[in-house]
């Protein structure tokens, strides 16, 4: 019965500090020039789309952390649980930058039963895949259109210097250790 009724003063604490937090921010302004412009200035057809937008961003996100962890133990996580999860990630970035990683393992490590440290194993995978990614992004933009960041940059950045770089054997070998490395700690 306690933690009944703690976690319905809980409740209503955090919604009256929400609550606060948005007089606060409005204490100042004219509550009918407000209603005015959330009537007419607003077009609600492009916040429903940004929504949609962002919810099917995290729905693909879910299906991707669902796959990378379904080899660990053979059973695939709930859609929801994972999703449920994923978002508090997003809450808890918003207190503190980069805890939302370690939380949303924690959640889902609480409700499907999963080792904690496998989860952030797949974090850590997920990060790996999106710098690659990025990185794959940029070298394509850089060789597709070379012209047009030649344009933009102009004088500003002298391109020859870059690809002269590219004569010596310093870049291949940084890239071949690195490389390397990779595959050797992969082995281990």
């Amino acid at each position: 019965m306690r933690t009944k009724q703690a976690k319905v003063l809980q409740f209503i604490l955090f919604l009256a500090t929400g609550a606060l937090i948005l007089w606060w921010l409005y204490r100042d302004q004219d509550p009918q020039k407000l209603l005015t412009a959330i009537k007419e200035d607003v077009n609600y057809w492009w916040i429903l789309a940004s929504l949609l937008a962002g919810l099917l961003s995290n729905v693909s996100r879910t299906i991707r952390w669902q796959m990378l962890i379904t080899p660990l133990n053979d059973k695939r996580p709930r859609f929801l649980n994972t999703f449920l999860a994923l978002t508090i990630g997003y809450l808890a970035n918003l207190a503190i930058p980069r805890m939302g990683e370690v939380s949303r393992c924690a959640v889902l490590s609480k409700h499907e039963n999963i080792s904690f440290t496998q989860l952030i194993g797949t974090v850590v995978a997920e990060r790996a895949l999106d710098i690659l990614s990025m990185l794959v992004s940029l070298l394509l933009v850089v060789l597709l259109q070379f012209k047009v960041l030649h344009s933009i940059t102009g004088s500003a950045f002298d391109f020859s210097q870059l690809f002269s770089s590219f004569t010596t054997p310093t870049p291949y070998v940084i890239v071949i250790l690195i490389a390397g490395s990779i595959w050797l700690f992969r082995k281990k």
